[in-house]
């Protein structure tokens, strides 16, 4: 959870799939 301000944008991108794809990727 470097990258909060990352997730919290990919969570506006889309949906909370996306937040969760990214976090994925980003561990």
């Amino acid at each position: 959870l470097v990258d909060l301000p990352t997730i919290v944008e990919s969570l506006k991108t889309i949906d909370n799939k996306s937040f969760y794809k990214t976090a994925d990727i980003c561990q």
